[in-house]
């Protein structure tokens, strides 16, 4: 059976844009301190430049849920926050 090319790049492109467009959430492609490969803070998403296209269309989902989670419940913000442990957020 021949294997099925899946062009994730242009997938996260289109997310990409239906978000911004769509719901108003910026997203940023920026260094991310490891070990994590994107960021958000509810009104923004910021994505590692070093991940791959599928990772990308993934982050953009996963973290694009988190925004809607944060948003519809600005309790559950502060529980996501205080589970980073980060020596970044120490300071």
């Amino acid at each position: 059976m021949d294997s099925i090319e899946i062009p994730f790049d242009e997938y996260s492109a289109r997310v990409q844009k239906h978000l911004e467009n769509v719901y108003g959430i910026r997203i940023v492609t920026r260094d991310i301190p490891d070990p994590l490969t994107g960021d958000l803070d509810g009104a923004e998403i910021d994505i590692d430049y070093a991940v791959s296209p599928e990772q990308r269309l993934f982050l953009l989902a996963h973290l694009f849920g988190h925004t809607v989670q944060w948003n519809v419940n600005p309790a559950l913000f502060e529980i996501g926050r205080r589970g980073i442990n980060l020596p970044l957020m120490r300071i």
